[in-house]
């Protein structure tokens, strides 16, 4: 233990001091450079050549001289390798000119406490207060009055630096006398208490006691990862004040740590010793296991910062900048120091100090382009893996040729439900890690059968939960905005009394100011939070006191139709993974329960695992990142994690050459190209976007991307007939005598208009409800307009001027040079809706409703359209422009399977069909449609209100599809008689009730008559599944539940008990 004695007063600046002529110190011969810098834990201290000395903090009169006065480094001496700790900023501005020679004590390793052994009884446990005594002595500090005659304020300042010192060494001797071992007496306490409950099990409970002695041992591993930290940490010898506050820092965030009890704890001492040994990690970590926020501090305390930054990469912003906030305070700094951020195109939140770096994927991406050897960074993390987004599935591919280059790079992959085998064989080097999770009991529960509306049920469920009166958050899992805003509206309206809650909505397009909201803690606890979110919330950011997960098991996607060559936005069910993250959100910090607005059987026909986005949609932007990165030129040799199909491919490269981006003979990127990859938007858009810039109109461009990018959610619905009336009125006022532009200009109008309003937000928000438009979907849609125009250039300043003919005709001619490839041509009626040009096969698609193309007279021939969205499978174009085929790039028109000419369909109603054939017909959420339109070749128009069903086709293949769905509906007529309806009546006792409510038999306890058949051929019918069914009873009914893009799932209901167990056992 270093302490301060009794030496000749050596001159602090050696032989280099400036005024050693009247200087009253001892100057030695050789120079000290490296006085400032003591530390009294380095094992060479007494191998100097001289004395050590000591100094008088009196002699900091530096002028010019204190130019050689650096804060010291952080040097620790441990058994482990510690990290360095970057100097925090002084509290106190005046001590930052000062730099006191203090001689510290150092601390004693305390005494080593028992450990728990497996086969240690209760009464057998040590709980006895153990011995934290440090031979840490206070800080002894030279007095410089003793020293100097003459006093200033350099000692002075010294002082005070000595007292702040002093008081921190207070401050650490109370967390190692008082603190740890009251945490470590709180976790031992609760490990008796664990063991009690453990005994007290019966025998025959193997499933509890499993759980229980899984849990004990978790706990046990827990306090032993602690005392061993703070064991190596009781070594540690800060020598100043910015040494002090670091390791003070560090002391509490390992009693945090023990407190948290999250399962990753117990994993700590491993988790490093493999990162350490292997350079290709695979975590598989369980939701609630701590992996986002804690692996990445735990990296830091070990020394991977030392060399370069650890980066940690999130599929969302907005998990990014949350992640960044929570390890932020946990690590005890602000965003943008230890711990900083960079998310889209906006500035980068770090500093030279920063050593935790949470950014997305494509941020990393556009990082590699620079420096393909990511020289920054220490240490590469990609989380939440498992969504396979198509940046993550670029970033994987681009990882594994950095570690093919740069030997001194490491990557961590982890996810709650990644797969572990196909990362594992991609990397051949990986090593796989599994962490176990652990939340609070969560109740299941699901619906008798699927929500047919799932915004109205969860709306239901929400008044259900807080008319109750329980205590606990609630959070919602819905498709999108336009769904949030509506379930808010309604709840709101319904809510009683309203002061009571505080509905909030959660997505990916809110402001932080609007997230923070999420995640701030409620001041008043009587209140209850209501959250409405997407599927943000289902990995990475917590929200503190949810007990309530409504889950309508829904999610909204943008998928590719290789057949139809269209890119479509559709709403359907996810998979079993996601909806485990959901539940997980019940039991983060206390027991809960998750409802789930649709049936059990519903829940075991999902995939398991999400498909990758690569695979799901036309990977345009990926085939230009490819290249843009200089990561592959030959889009062929890149070595996907798993490969699109060639066709995919293929007709990517066509398009993009089309749009221009790729040069025709060579497939290298063009000089639009590589700007549309800078951009990072779709394809179509960025073209757009960078026409506009051409033609002088950028400013009005951006103001449409800006309206695109919110165009689901600009119009306010309310759902009674009078609000939607005036709404449509509202809507056709936009429109002016000519058409062209058609809703393109109808939005730019709109955004123009609220713009002109200037700052005023009392003012813009009483435009938006006069003309019932959104006012948080406008004020996004400047956010993303401010944010386009700095990506484009950073000085760019957004200046409109006023619409006129020239100006409206440039804006035109921007959309057709994006979207040229979204044609449609009419079947005539409006209700006979559209054909898609690039098809194939007849495809048609309906105006949706929010087109004011609707209310024309005669809907134009020929238009471009922005996106086509999936309800209950049935097409339907959005933002609609009427265009003339002069307009279009010729060779393109020219290049289509057919010329677009006059095609009208005719149509064929069956009437009086009644709701319930009607869903016999078509299946829930008229999941049939597609197949029978594809097999028939004719349009369904389903009209569930009036029960009725229209086809649209030519007319060779409409008499056909009107004979055979006929044919269908007599079928199905007959199986109607037959149907059971279940209803569960006490307990887990079930009555399955025929027509006319019959009671046709009941059930008990394990018995069953319906069965759930999986992983069946795509092709399959109800009439095949039958006939197979039947070779082992009598069967009731046959239900085609689900189809994915390679299997089917069906129910089948027999007529008896015994009949169901034999096929199951068959």
């Amino acid at each position: 233990m270093a302490t301060a004695i009794n030496r000749p007063k050596y001159c602090k600046f050696g032989s280099t001091c400036t005024q050693r002529a009247n200087c009253s110190y001892i100057h030695p011969e050789q120079d000290y450079d490296n006085s400032s810098n003591f530390c009294p834990c380095e094992s060479d201290y007494h191998s100097t050549q001289w004395p050590t000395p000591s100094y008088d903090n009196s002699q900091c009169k530096y002028d010019d001289q204190k130019t050689n006065l650096l804060p010291s480094h952080c040097q620790y001496s441990t058994t482990q390798n510690l990290p360095y700790y970057t100097a925090l900023r002084n509290e106190i501005s005046i001590c930052s000119d000062v730099h006191p020679e203090i001689y510290n004590s150092s601390f004693d390793q305390y005494r080593q406490q028992n450990k728990f052994q497996n086969n240690q009884q209760p009464n057998e446990l040590k709980t006895s207060k153990k011995s934290w005594e440090k031979r840490y002595n206070n800080c002894k500090v030279l007095d410089s009055k003793s020293e100097v005659p003459n006093k200033n304020k350099y000692s002075q300042d010294t002082s005070l630096s000595s007292i702040l010192l002093e008081h921190m060494k207070n401050e650490i001797q109370v967390l190692f006398n008082k603190n740890i071992p009251e945490v470590s007496s709180q976790h031992q306490s609760l490990i008796v208490k664990e063991l009690a409950l453990l005994e007290d099990l019966d025998e025959d409970d193997h499933d509890m006691k499993f759980l229980k002695e899984t849990y004990l041992q978790e706990l046990k591993d827990q306090l032993e990862t602690f005392e061993q930290n703070i064991s190596e940490l009781s070594m540690v010898n800060p020598s100043t004040l910015e040494e002090s506050k670091c390791f003070h820092k560090r002391l509490k965030r390992e009693i945090e740590r023990l407190k948290a009890r999250l399962p990753i704890y117990a994993r700590r001492r491993q988790l490093i010793d493999t990162i350490k040994s292997n350079r290709v990690i695979i975590l598989k970590a369980d939701t609630g296991s701590g992996k986002s926020s804690q692996l990445i501090q735990y990296l830091v305390d070990a020394g991977f910062a030392d060399h370069g930054q650890i980066v940690c990469t999130q599929p969302r912003r907005l998990a990014a900048r949350e992640l960044a906030s929570r390890v932020a305070k946990e690590f005890g700094c602000e965003v943008g120091e230890e711990v900083g951020y960079h998310v889209g195109a906006s500035r980068p939140k770090i500093s030279d100090r920063t050593q935790i770096r949470f950014v997305t994927d494509a941020v990393l991406l556009n990082e590699y382009k620079i420096d393909p050897m990511l020289n920054s960074y220490s240490l590469v993390i990609i989380d939440e893996a498992h969504e396979r987004r198509v940046d993550t599935d670029l970033l994987i591919g681009a990882m594994k040729l950095c570690l093919y280059r740069r030997w001194n790079i490491k990557l961590v992959i982890m996810s709650a439900t990644l797969d572990d085998k196909l990362l594992s064989k991609y990397y051949d080097e990986g090593c796989v890690i599994e962490v176990p999770g652990r939340t609070f009991p969560i109740e299941d529960i699901y619906a008798m059968e699927d929500a047919e509306n799932h915004v109205d049920e969860a709306i239901n469920k929400v008044l259900e939960i807080h008319a109750s009166r329980v205590p606990g958050n609630i959070l919602v899992f819905l498709t999108g905005q336009d769904e949030i805003d509506r379930a808010i509206n309604e709840v709101t309206r319904k809510i009683d009394p309203p002061e009571s809650a505080l509905l909030l909505p959660l997505h990916g397009k809110l402001s932080e100011d609007d997230v923070k909201l999420v995640f701030m803690p409620m001041a008043n606890n009587e209140r209850r939070k209501i959250i409405f979110s997407t599927n943000v919330a289902e990995t990475s950011i917590t929200i503190d006191g949810i007990r309530y997960v409504i889950d309508s098991g829904m999610v909204k996607e943008v998928m590719w139709d290789s057949k139809r060559h269209i890119r479509v936005l559709k709403i359907g069910y996810t998979t079993q993974s996601s909806i485990k993250q959901r539940r997980g959100r019940a039991g983060r910090t206390s027991a809960g329960k998750c409802y789930h607005l649709y049936a059990y059987d519903t829940y075991q026909s999902l995939e398991v695992y999400s498909r990758a986005e690569i695979l799901c949609i036309q990977p345009s932007i990926a085939v230009l990142k490819l290249k843009y990165l200089d990561i592959v030129d030959d889009i062929t040799k890149f070595d996907w994690l798993e490969p699109p199909s060639d066709n995919s491919l293929q007709e990517t490269v066509k398009c993009l050459t089309w749009l221009g981006a790729l040069d025709l003979k060579t497939g290298k990127l063009t000089h639009l190209g590589r700007n549309i990859a800078k951009l990072g938007l779709e394809p179509m858009l960025s073209v757009m976007i960078l026409t506009g810039q051409q033609l002088d109109c950028l400013n009005h461009i951006l103001a449409l991307a800006g309206m695109l990018s919110v165009v689901q959610n600009i119009w306010w619905r309310s759902r009674d007939d009078q609000s939607k009336q005036l709404s449509d009125e509202i809507r056709a006022s936009f429109i002016q005598d000519t058409d062209i532009g058609g809703d393109y200009i109808i939005l730019l109008r709109i955004f123009l208009e609220w713009y002109a309003l200037g700052d005023n937000k009392e003012r813009r928000k009483a435009w938006c409800l006069k003309h019932m438009i959104s006012w948080k979907s406008m004020k996004m849609a400047n956010n993303v307009v401010r944010e386009l125009a700095y990506q484009i250039d950073p000085t760019f300043k957004i200046h409109f001027t006023k619409l006129n003919d020239e100006l409206v005709e440039r804006i035109v001619h921007c959309i057709c040079a994006g979207f040229f490839q979204n044609l449609a041509i009419s079947n005539g009626p409006i209700r006979a809706g559209y054909q898609l040009a690039v098809d194939t096969i007849d495809t048609v698609a309906h105006i949706h409703r929010s087109s004011t193309v609707i209310f024309a007279q005669q809907p134009p021939k020929f238009i471009l359209y922005h996106e086509i969205i999936n309800i209950n499978e049935t097409n339907f174009l959005t933002v609609i422009c009427p265009v003339e085929l002069d307009w279009l790039d010729k060779s393109w028109l020219n290049s289509l399977p057919r010329s677009p000419s006059q095609c009208v369909f005719e149509g064929y109603t069956f009437v009086n069909l009644g709701p319930t054939l009607l869903l016999s017909l078509v299946g829930k959420r008229c999941r049939k449609v597609p197949l029978l339109e594809e097999q028939l070749h004719v349009l369904f128009e389903v009209d569930h209100a009036q029960s009725k069903l229209t086809i649209w086709g030519r007319t060779d293949k409409l008499a056909y599809a009107q004979q055979y769905l006929q044919e269908i509906l007599n079928r199905e007529r007959d199986k109607l008689h037959n149907e059971l309806q279940e209803f569960e009546i006490i307990g887990s006792t079930i009555i399955l009730l025929g027509a006319g409510a019959e009671p046709r038999l009941v059930l008990v306890d394990d018995e069953y008559v319906k069965i759930l058949l999986t992983n069946l051929p795509k092709t399959i019918t109800e009439e095949q599944i039958q006939k197979k069914c039947e070779l082992y009873g009598q069967v009731r009914n046959v239900t085609i539940i689900r189809t994915n893009h390679n299997n089917s799932s069906a129910s089948v209901t027999y007529m008896e008990c015994s009949q169901a167990r034999t096929a199951v056992a068959q």
